[in-house]
């Protein structure tokens, strides 16, 4: 999935409901069930796994993933992907 900004400020303002731009644990547990596919199974673990390891390391101090760091997360994975599809187009020599 394509997160744009346009996604990132629906998501933050349909979730979020103690502060305006960070997520809680809960609000973030909230908007993973509000988003899964039906009987998906694997995707529901895989999405719930991937969403706790990225709250595990970029929460704040009050225990509140922020919009800033979300995005900033989305775009280094973005970039890396780039890197990877262009590493691996090139010939090994």
């Amino acid at each position: 999935m394509r997160y744009t900004s346009m996604y990132i400020e629906n998501m933050f303002s349909k979730y979020t409901c103690t502060v305006p731009n960070k997520f809680t644990l809960g609000e973030l547990w909230y908007m993973i069930k509000g988003n899964r596919e039906s009987f998906e199974f694997f995707g529901w673990i895989a999405s719930k796994l991937e969403w706790r390891v990225l709250y595990v390391l970029a929460r704040d101090e009050e225990g509140m993933l922020s919009k800033c760091k979300l995005r900033s997360f989305l775009k280094l994975r973005r970039l890396s992907r780039q890197f990877i599809n262009i590493s691996l187009s090139e010939p090994i020599y």
